[in-house]
C-alpha cells in the first residue's frame, strides 16, 4: 500500500538494486551486465524498467536510450526509480522519465543534474546542471569531467504534472 523506493548507484565494489514498489507493485529499473574492462569507456545500450504485479505476474516493460559510463567493469552512473501516486519517475542520464502505470512513458524532462522532487499534486521539481538554464529539447548538454558528471547549478525548474514548464528561478 505505501511506497517504497531504493535509489541505485553501481560502483566498483558495489552492487545496489534499482527499485521502487507502490500498491503491490514492483518497479525495476534493469541494465545490462557490465564485465571485463578496466577502462573508462562509454557504452551505448538499452535499459527497461519493468513492473510485475502482487501474485508476480509481468506486466509490461519500457526500454530506454542510455549511454553507460563504466569503470573496472561498473557503471559509475547514478540512476533512480521511484513511484508516486499512478506515476513512475525514472531519473537516467541527466534526464527524468516519467511513465504512468500502464508503462506508456508520458514525457521526458531533458537537462536535469540529480533526481527530481515530486509534490503531493505531481508538480516536479528539478535543478539543471552548471550552465544550463531552462532547456529545450534541442538544446546541448555541457559535459563535466571523467565521468562526465554535471555539477548542480543554482537553477531550479519546476513542471506541472503534464510536463509543462511552470517557473524557472535562479536561487
Amino acid at each position: 500500500t505505501g511506497d517504497i523506493s531504493v535509489g541505485g548507484f553501481t560502483g566498483v565494489n558495489e552492487v545496489t538494486p534499482i527499485a521502487a514498489a507502490s500498491n503491490g507493485n514492483l518497479y525495476v529499473y534493469a541494465r545490462p551486465n557490465i564485465t571485463g574492462s578496466q577502462d573508462i569507456r562509454t557504452i551505448d545500450n538499452v535499459t527497461v524498467v519493468f513492473a510485475i504485479s502482487p501474485d508476480g505476474v509481468y506486466l509490461w516493460n519500457v526500454p530506454l536510450e542510455s549511454k553507460l559510463i563504466t569503470y573496472g567493469g561498473a557503471s559509475l552512473d547514478t540512476v533512480s526509480i521511484r513511484a508516486y501516486g499512478d506515476r513512475i519517475y525514472v531519473f537516467h542520464d541527466y534526464k527524468e522519465t516519467v511513465i504512468d502505470r500502464n508503462g506508456s512513458v508520458l514525457f521526458t524532462i531533458d537537462g536535469v543534474s540529480d533526481p527530481a522532487a515530486v509534490d503531493g499534486q505531481g508538480d516536479i521539481y528539478t535543478v539543471a546542471p552548471m550552465g544550463v538554464d531552462t532547456l529545450s529539447e534541442s538544446d546541448p548538454l555541457p559535459e563535466g569531467g571523467a565521468y562526465d558528471y554535471r555539477i548542480p547549478s543554482g537553477v531550479v525548474n519546476a513542471y506541472d504534472p503534464s510536463g509543462h514548464l511552470m517557473w524557472s528561478q535562479d536561487i
